[in-house]
Formats: structure tokens, sequence, C-alpha cells
């Protein structure tokens, strides 16, 4: 049951692969990719809220899904080596 709650897991629940014997095989590739773009963005920028924005921007809910709100903007700086 560990296994159950990996972003690469394949179940009834959770679909963003697909399921059982049409399930993404490229899944591991696309999950560490994307670990790699957030690891690099966080290496490499400094993220901020916009000016007056405090505080953690408020989720949306969409049915089970649960994200940012993709309206809302942050400042992004290229971090000086």
């Amino acid at each position: 049951m560990r296994n159950q709650n990996q972003f690469v897991t394949s179940n009834e629940k959770n679909l963003f692969f697909g399921y059982g014997q049409h399930a993404c095989p490229g899944r591991f590739f696309a999950a560490n990719e994307i670990k790699m773009i957030l690891a690099r963005t966080i290496l490499e920028y400094d993220i901020k809220n916009v000016e007056g924005q405090v505080g953690r921007i408020p989720n949306m809910e969409l049915g089970k899904v649960s994200s940012p709100d993709a309206t809302k903007q942050l400042m992004f700086r290229k971090v000086k080596v």
C-alpha cells in the first residue's frame, strides 16, 4: 500500500496517466522530467509574489483536483552566479 500515493501510480482514483492495460508507459520518464524542470527552476531563479500579494496563493478546487490558481502571477528573477 505504500506505492498507492506515488505520482506515477496507475489506479482507478488517479487517471492522469491512464489505467490498467492502457496506462502510459512513458509516465516514469515524464515524472522524472517534471522533477528535473522543477529542481532547475528552484536552483536558478528567485521566485516571489507580485507586489501587494501577501501569503500563499489559494488553491482552486475542481472536483477532486486541487491546483494553484493559474490566473495569479509570480515574479521570477534569474539568480546571478
